[in-house]
């Protein structure tokens, strides 16, 4: 597989695990020192304030995708996805939510780990 594809099934697995709620699995695929950017907030930083923040969120989660738009091989083990989500919450008559984000994976040991992750809503 090329590294797009395996980029792009690792985001189906992503938005399997977010429509779950699971934030331990989601915590899975960030290394240890991770950065998370959400909008409207503080940066995150490391795997424990990175569960924190999916345990908080994703149970309010009713489905989400994504889709990437542009990769770049930035080395061999390094990569750069720019790409759009959609999210649907389970609040009653809440508007889904579209927006974009821009990832940053890092190969280690083989398999595909975030290193940056930052998303903004579009509206």
């Amino acid at each position: 597989m090329t590294p797009r594809e395996e980029i792009e099934a690792l985001n189906v697995q992503i938005g399997d695990i977010q429509t779950r709620g699971d934030a331990a699995a989601m915590t899975e695929f960030y290394v240890e020192d991770a950065v998370l950017l959400p909008p409207h907030a503080a940066s995150i930083k490391g795997k424990p304030a990175i569960f924190g923040f999916w345990a908080a969120g994703l149970p309010d989660v009713a489905h989400f995708t994504s889709e990437t738009r542009e990769l770049e091989l930035l080395a061999p083990d390094v990569v750069v996805e720019q790409g759009g989500y959609r999210t649907v919450t389970k609040q009653t008559g809440a508007p889904v939510l579209t927006g974009k984000y821009l990832v940053l994976w890092r190969r280690e040991n083989g398999a595909w780990k975030i290193t940056h992750d930052m998303w903004s809503a579009l509206s």
